[in-house]
């Protein structure tokens, strides 16, 4: 017998097979119920409604990126200047990744961002906390000179946010893209580094 569990992730899967097919405004719950040989008022027992699909997908998508980027945080034998271009260049990354290989994903992020802003808020925090992680170890190290490190690792995400913003990503080329990232990351070591 399948558990709770079990049987949510087969929606799940469900649910974002039909997302990237289908687009989330054309999927409905019966379809999805459907794909997993059970009745819409089944469904209705392991998931409020079809936001909450996506929410729930929307977190393991932004959980896995965090576990990714965090990775590079705690990656040995790099400074924390090349921690930072690196966790940029990986975060940028997987959002054009996605992009490319999810057509329909920027309705799902607009559903996302409008209905579900507290995860955009709890991914947000997490990408801060990662951000300070990297400037901490600089100013342990003696390459950072960073007096208040969690403002400042707001302000490198702001001054970023045009590399990890779909919107954004789709706009550009991505090659001029990845020179910017590199050259913003450069600008903000420079102004990063002990004098």
């Amino acid at each position: 017998m399948e558990t709770t569990e079990g049987t949510k992730r087969r929606i799940l899967e469900a649910a974002n097979a039909r997302f990237r097919t289908y687009g989330y405004g054309k999927t409905t719950m019966a379809e999805i119920a459907r794909d997993c040989d059970m009745s819409a008022a089944n469904l209705y027992r392991f998931f409020e409604n079809k936001k909450d699909i996506a929410a729930e997908g929307a977190a393991e998508y932004f959980t896995a990126k965090e576990r990714t980027l965090r990775d590079v945080v705690k990656r040995g034998g790099m400074t924390a200047a090349q921690k930072l271009e690196e966790f940029m260049m990986v975060s940028f990354d997987l959002m054009v990744d996605l992009l490319e290989n999810e057509p329909k994903i920027n309705e799902l992020i607009d559903v996302v961002c409008i209905d579900c802003s507290w995860l955009i808020s709890r991914h947000d925090e997490a990408m801060q906390a990662l951000l300070a992680e990297i400037l901490a170890e600089g100013n342990r190290t003696g390459e950072f000179d960073v007096e208040d490190i969690l403002l400042t690792a707001q302000m490198v995400k702001y001054a970023t946010i045009m590399f990890h913003h779909p919107g954004l990503v789709s706009m550009c080329p991505q090659e001029r893209q990845r020179e910017s990232v590199k050259g913003i990351v450069t600008l903000l070591v420079e102004g990063l580094y002990k004098r």
